[in-house]
């Protein structure tokens, strides 16, 4: 037996070293001309981003009753995503609410907390402890609240929350009024009516976190959603992934389902008819609309009545 020199073990040493490995960079290839000939890396398609949690093309059923709603005289205000709680105005200025433990159960009975409100529509809060409102003079918009579910609403409207709002509002225009306020489930986007002004209008005002100011917001300068002799567009709801928002067209008489490619979007890309289906507002995954049971002159409701998706 022979034992190899120590120069042969060396070049066999190297020669290892430089085996090609599978990860290791490899130059393209090259055409007859020299030049690079281009190589595919990934044949896989781009995840389209998701469609709006409101299809356009939803066809609704016809409106029913609501279980435990009965009041003829109720201007639909607002319901919690999960559809736990409800709240709505009266014509005497009262701000009322019902809570339910399940969404198979009827609504509970109601209370209600009279303060210095303006008849109008109401918001809640997506967890159901707070209603955002009007106040009387239709300057300022806050807030009623309460510490549960099982509680009652204090009747001290806490316009702290929308104090930069508020102010810009007085500070642009003496005689301008609020009002149709819609405040999405996280609580990042307002939506609401600016009108008795030159610049009547809808506005959007978009904040980063629950705790940051609301401005007053950008106004919305759209085909079909501007107003007519007077007649609005009055923003009733929002989807919980902000992308549709609702609309009562006065001037028509019907309600509006509008699209958008983002949260932040100023542009709508399509409005859609939805019939008679005053104030809506759709639940957490936009399968049933709330709104009022009918028309009833410039409020748009009388009685409250729900959608479901077919």
């Amino acid at each position: 037996m022979h034992s190899k020199s120590l120069p042969t073990l060396l070049l066999l040493g190297l020669a290892a070293c430089h085996t090609p490995q599978e990860n290791t960079y490899k130059a393209p290839a090259s055409s007859s001309t020299g030049t690079p000939v281009a190589t595919t890396t990934s044949t896989s398609t781009p995840t389209p981003p998701p469609g709006p949690l409101c299809d356009p093309k939803t066809v609704w059923a016809t409106p029913g009753a609501v279980d435990g709603m009965s009041d003829d005289a109720a201007i639909f205000g607002s319901i919690t995503p999960d559809e736990l709680t409800m709240a709505w105005m009266t014509k005497d200025g009262a701000i009322h609410w019902a809570d339910r433990a399940k969404t198979s159960d009827p609504f509970g009975a109601s209370n209600e907390v009279q303060g210095d409100f303006a008849v109008d529509r109401v918001a809640l809060s997506a967890d159901g402890l707070r209603i955002v409102a009007t106040s009387a003079n239709r300057r300022t918009f806050g807030q009623i609240t309460r510490t549960s579910r099982t509680a009652v609403f204090d009747n001290a409207l806490d316009k702290h929350p929308f104090a930069g709002l508020n102010a810009s509002v007085k500070e642009r225009n003496k005689t301008g009024q609020l009002g149709d306020i819609v405040m999405s489930a996280d609580e990042r986007t307002l939506v609401f009516s600016y009108w008795a002004v030159v610049d009547s209008t809808i506005r959007i005002s978009h904040r980063a976190s629950k705790t940051d100011a609301w401005g007053v917001g950008v106004p919305v300068a759209q085909s079909g959603l501007e107003p007519i002799k007077g007649a609005r567009r009055r923003p009733t709801g929002t989807s919980t992934d902000n992308r549709t928002i609702f609309f009562w067209d006065e001037a028509n008489g019907t309600q509006l389902m509008a699209q958008r490619d983002g949260e932040e979007a100023m542009v709508f890309t399509q409005i859609i008819d939805i019939g008679l289906r005053p104030l809506a507002v759709p639940n957490a995954d936009c399968t049933v609309l709330v709104h009022a049971a009918g028309v009833d002159m410039a409020m748009g409701g009388k009685g409250i009545a729900s959608s479901k998706r077919m």
